[in-house]
C-alpha cells in the first residue's frame, strides 16, 4: 500500500528486482561482504520479473507486486524498497564501520544503491534524485526504549543531487507516535512496532512530510521499517524483508 499523500510520478520507480533462492553466502561479520559485481550478479540471475511489469509511455506499471512469491535465500539479507509505492527489492552488499556506527549497503541490479546507517537513511546512489554526504554534526539520539515517550532536536547535514546543492543544513525533531494507519508498512501490524517520526523543523525540507520509523519493541534498535520524502514528488519506503524474523518476539 503507497504511502498516503507520498506518492511519485510512476516516471521514476526503482527497477524491479526478481531473485533467485541461490547466492553468495553473506558473512555478517565481515566488513566488506560481498564484491558489487557478485551483487549485481546475482540480482540478474533471475528474470521472472520482467513478466510482472509492462512498460507504458508514462513510466512502468506495477501489473503485479515483483517482491511476492520470490523464492529467497535464507543466508542473504534483503530489504524491500518501494518509491512512490513501485516495490523493488535490494541485496545487502557491505556492511561498514563499527558495530555502535555500522553502515549498511544495498543494492539493486540496476545499481541503484542505498545506505542506511542504524535504520535512517544516509545516502543514496544511481536514482534520479541522490542524497551524499549524509552526516549528523552532533549525533543522533537514541531510538526510544520501553514504552517510554521521545522527543529529541538534533542536526542534519547533506548534499543532493541533480543541482549540486552542497552543505543543506536541516534541524530535526524525532518524536514518539501512535502506530499510523496510512504507512507502506506490508504483511504485518503497525501495533506491533514502536513508531516514531523525524521532523524537519528548519532547513530546505521543512515543508516535507515527516520521516517515519518502526521500531521493534523486542529490540530497540532495529528499524523494521522507515519512510523518508527526499523531495516533495520523491519518498523511499524500506522494510526488512521477510516479514518472518524481522521482528523478534
Amino acid at each position: 500500500m503507497p504511502v498516503a499523500a507520498r506518492s511519485v510520478s510512476p516516471s521514476l520507480p526503482l527497477k524491479v528486482q526478481a531473485l533467485p533462492g541461490s547466492g553468495f553466502l553473506l558473512q555478517k561479520r565481515f566488513q566488506r561482504v560481498a564484491p558489487l559485481a557478485v551483487v549485481l550478479s546475482l540480482l540478474a540471475a533471475c528474470s521472472t520479473g520482467a513478466s510482472a511489469v509492462r512498460t507504458t509511455l508514462s513510466g512502468v506499471v506495477f501489473e503485479n507486486d515483483p517482491t511476492a512469491n520470490v523464492a529467497l535465500n535464507s543466508k542473504l539479507f534483503y530489504e524491500r524498497v518501494t518509491l512512490g509505492g513501485h516495490p523493488a527489492l535490494l541485496v545487502l552488499g557491505f556492511e561498514d564501520g563499527p558495530a555502535a556506527g555500522k553502515t549498511e549497503v544495498w543494492y539493486s541490479h540496476e545499481r541503484e544503491v542505498l545506505r542506511l546507517q542504524g535504520g535512517r537513511l544516509i545516502g543514496t546512489a544511481g536514482m534520479t534524485l541522490n542524497w551524499t554526504a549524509v552526516s549528523f554534526p552532533d549525533g543522533v539520539p537514541a531510538w526510544p526504549t520501553g514504552d517510554t515517550e521521545t522527543s529529541a532536536v538534533f542536526r542534519r547535514r547533506h548534499s543532493a543531487e541533480p543541482g549540486h546543492l552542497t552543505d543543506l543544513d536541516e534541524t530535526l525533531q524525532l518524536t514518539s507516535i501512535a502506530p499510523p494507519s496510512n504507512s507502506g508498512l506490508k504483511d504485518l501490524d503497525p501495533a506491533k512496532l514502536r513508531w516514531v517520526e523525524e521532523r524537519v523543523l528548519t532547513g530546505v525540507g521543512r515543508a516535507l512530510p515527516p520521516a517515519r520509523y518502526g521500531l521493534s519493541r523486542a529490540l530497540p534498535s532495529r528499524v523494521v521499517y522507515g519512510e523518508q520524502c527526499l523531495a516533495g514528488a520523491f519518498c523511499l519506503t524500506w522494510q526488512r524483508w521477510p516479514v518472518t524474523g524481522a521482528v523478534p518476539e
